[in-house]
């Protein structure tokens, strides 16, 4: 079974990230069930119908997860739609996480959705533990 996504931006950051997009949608069996926009520049991007924000709330259109192509509005977004429109914040995902090095989408999503509260890059738990051995 696809997972259903909604992705939310198509101005520029859109365009320069499409085709890591795409792979991504393609390796991970997602489905985009629309685009969002707020200006609401196309009627359709591949097929698929540009939805303004309040569109998505009202008619009761089915996804997981929303992808925000923007950086620099990602807070904005996330806020309007948690606030006004009363869409779960936990259902939006910044778009930049699909540019990392062999980005794993059901892994991503797996942690996400997980209680896990903190990940480090560099852990000082064993290196702690392990100072403290030597030393004992």
């Amino acid at each position: 079974m696809k997972n259903k996504i909604l992705i939310w931006g198509i101005g520029k950051e859109f365009w320069k990230s499409y085709n890591i997009l795409m792979l991504t949608v393609e390796k991970a069996n997602l489905e985009i069930v629309g685009y969002v926009s707020r200006d609401k520049i196309r009627d359709s991007v591949d097929g698929k119908k540009v939805f303004s924000p309040e569109e998505v709330s009202q008619n009761g259109i089915e996804y997981e997860n929303i992808i925000v192509t923007t950086d620099v509005y990602y807070k904005e977004i996330c806020n309007y739609g948690s606030n006004i429109l009363n869409i779960d914040r936990k259902k939006y995902i910044n778009g930049r996480v699909l540019k990392i090095p062999h980005f794993d989408w059901d892994k991503y999503i797996r942690i996400y959705n997980s209680n896990i509260s903190f990940i480090a890059e560099f852990c000082w738990g064993g290196g702690i533990i392990w100072q403290t051995r030597i030393a004992v």
